[in-house]
């Protein structure tokens, strides 16, 4: 029901066990894109969070994260190969503010020596780089051309450290579009190829919403919200709830689950501060080049049960 157009893009043959990305370009805009989405959310709202968590605006690649068909584009735009290097940097982000650039090759972190093979990389992004992000200020040496360069990553506290988008699987376990799981907000990626920029942003308010309000009461502030116009309009149809309410396995039955009135009231104020915030922060350079619900609205501390 999710893929529509986005599954023709996705490239073929598919090899085992990688994710179904779609072509190089394409699948570079649309992270790019609900990073750009959901930046805002996250580092606005830092303070309802019941804990924070270092986004620095970062997405690294390697060239074995890539379809066979890919691998080429992959080599000539970024160079990862066979170290992981840098894939896209959020505008206004903490990692372009430190200097860095889509192609950066990763030498090192910290003074440790990168590998040149993609179980490094995994590593990288699973643990290496979130741990020393959590420690705060984090130095990387790059290489951009023939020259090594010096840099230092400075974190700054948001709801989510990471925006990720996957493929779910919707012939087992849970429909969701979108979901908050440990330090990560999760996009389902054909979700995300066909829907609004408006759309798409309520969904992630409404996950923040339900993810603040799981944790902790809603500030009074939130509550007197309730008071108020209803800001924001969650025209959601059939389908969507379908993909938000928590479907389980086919046999059974869905277990239906709409916004309550408070998480739609706190969803809405999260969306103000976060237009406030995306209205002071400029532009920040250099940037990735494709930068120039719900109980699929889920909260869990994993990506597990169904999710990739």
């Amino acid at each position: 029901m999710l893929c529509l157009a986005a599954c023709t893009t996705l490239t073929a043959p598919l090899t085992p066990g990688l994710e179904p990305r779609l072509a190089l370009a394409d699948e570079t805009r649309l992270q790019a894109r609900i990073l750009a989405l959901a930046a805002p959310l996250i580092i606005a709202n830092a303070r309802h969070c019941p804990q924070n968590h270092p986004y620095s605006g970062l997405i690294t690649t390697h060239i074995a994260d890539w379809q066979a068909g890919e691998r080429d584009h992959v080599r000539a735009a970024y160079g990862a190969d066979p170290r992981a290097a840098v894939w896209i940097v959020a505008e206004g982000s903490p990692a372009a503010g430190a200097g860095l650039m889509p192609g950066d090759v990763l030498l090192s972190l910290n003074g440790r020596w990168s590998e040149p093979n993609a179980r490094w990389h995994d590593d990288l992004r699973a643990r290496t780089l979130p741990d020393a992000l959590r420690r705060g200020e984090t130095h990387l040496r790059v290489q951009r051309g023939d020259e090594g360069i010096e840099l230092v990553l400075i974190p700054q506290p948001a709801c989510a450290a990471q925006v990720r988008l996957v493929s779910i699987d919707l012939a087992g376990g849970r429909r969701q579009a979108v979901w908050m799981a440990g330090d990560t907000l999760f996009v389902d990626r054909a979700f995300a190829a066909v829907t609004p920029d408006d759309r798409l942003r309520q969904y992630m308010a409404l996950v923040l919403a339900r993810h603040i309000a799981r944790h902790q009461p809603l500030p009074p502030i939130l509550e007197r919200a309730l008071q108020g116009p209803d800001i924001v309009r969650f025209a959601l149809g059939v389908d969507a709830m379908d993909q938000l309410a928590g479907r389980g396995p086919e046999h059974a039955a869905p277990r239906w689950r709409t916004p309550s009135e408070a998480e739609i009231a706190l969803a809405a104020h999260l969306l103000v501060q976060a237009e406030t915030h995306g209205s002071l922060v400029s532009p920040a350079s250099p940037a990735s080049p494709a930068a120039s619900g719900p109980e699929g609205a889920s909260d869990t501390g994993s990506p597990s049960s169904g999710q990739p």
